[in-house]
């Protein structure tokens, strides 16, 4: 695996017969992203055996074939919790709950009904975890209920899921410039980061989309890579950009960058951070309008998409930002 850079900007990549160092004109980071740990959620109480995050349940179940108790809990109500949930149900046992702090599940009305009433799995919303017990295995978990009341649930397992968080540490370690909404490479829609020659692509960029999503905007990220590789010293092709900003109650938006008088036909991807009936999308930049979408609804934990046709009316010379505003 890549481990770090050296000074000149090669790659430093450790395996089985050690270390050594690669040096490319052009570097491409794909790293996805990973969810956000226990650790990491800051959730307070003892450290047990039994926590884990999908992808370490899948791996624990699908890969190792062990056994993960009989009595689970899923913390989170995206995609990937009912993922969980299935994988579960291989290792033969049904979850105890799912809960999550939004009012609302966030995925398929068809995903939530069969699992409420085909695998009888309950949802309790608007419910948060407050703690972890248990000495060597977890033996309980508190639950905050939106009466603000804490209660005990006796489980063996604890899964969290989704809150995503890119895998950006080789990005900051190169100096790349890091979106403050996605937590991910700050670039446009080829991937054209902040340094010279280092392109993002994937998941790392917006996190998180399934495998089809991130593939076919990698596409463009390909062609781009291969373009610098034939550039000249004076190409105009990797010129300016002008920074995206996302107004709450939208959480981010990808790209970041836009380059000037560049179309792109990849859609530009938003995610909220609340549950909106029928919002409209403006696209501004210093007060004048550059695009109008409206959209059925937009749910947090999952991406909503518009068309990116105004990314050719940016003006590079005005200072402030695009910014998307959700009414």
């Amino acid at each position: 695996m890549v481990t770090g850079w050296s000074a000149d900007g090669h790659a430093e990549l450790t395996g089985p017969t050690g270390v050594r160092w690669v040096a490319a004109r052009t570097v491409v980071l794909a790293t996805g992203a990973r969810e956000r740990s226990r650790a990491a959620r800051l959730v307070p109480g003892t450290r047990p055996m039994g926590v884990f995050t999908t992808g370490e349940l899948q791996q624990w179940v699908h890969r190792e074939g062990l056994p993960v108790g009989r009595r689970e809990v899923i913390v989170g109500a995206e995609h990937v919790s009912y993922s969980a949930v299935l994988t579960l149900r291989a290792a033969g046992v049904r979850p105890v709950a799912m809960v999550t702090d939004h009012p609302r599940t966030q995925t398929f009305p068809f995903f939530d009904s069969v699992t409420r009433l085909g695998l009888r799995v309950p949802i309790w919303t608007e419910t948060t975890v407050a703690g972890i017990g248990g000495r060597h295995r977890v033996d309980k978990v508190l639950l905050r209920t939106p009466q603000g009341q804490v209660r005990e649930l006796a489980v063996d397992t604890v899964v969290f899921t989704g809150d995503w968080i890119p895998d950006q540490e080789l990005a900051r370690m190169a100096g790349l410039a890091i979106d403050g909404g996605t937590n991910g490479p700050a670039c446009d829609p080829d991937g054209v980061t902040s340094v010279d020659g280092i392109f993002a692509t994937g998941n790392l960029v917006h996190p998180v989309e399934t495998a089809d999503v991130a593939a076919r905007r990698s596409a463009s990220v390909g062609s781009a890579a291969a373009a610098w590789l034939r550039r000249t010293e004076h190409d105009p092709t990797f010129g300016g950009t002008v920074r995206v900003g996302a107004v709450d109650p939208l959480q981010w938006v990808a790209p970041y960058l836009v380059r000037s008088g560049r179309r792109s036909d990849q859609p530009t991807l938003l995610r909220a951070s609340s549950f909106l009936d029928r919002p409209r999308i403006r696209v501004e930049q210093d007060g004048r309008l550059l695009a109008s979408h409206g959209l059925r609804r937009m749910v947090p934990n999952r991406s909503h998409r518009i068309p990116s046709d105004w990314h050719g009316a940016v003006d590079l010379s005005l200072d402030p930002p695009t910014d998307y505003l959700a009414e």
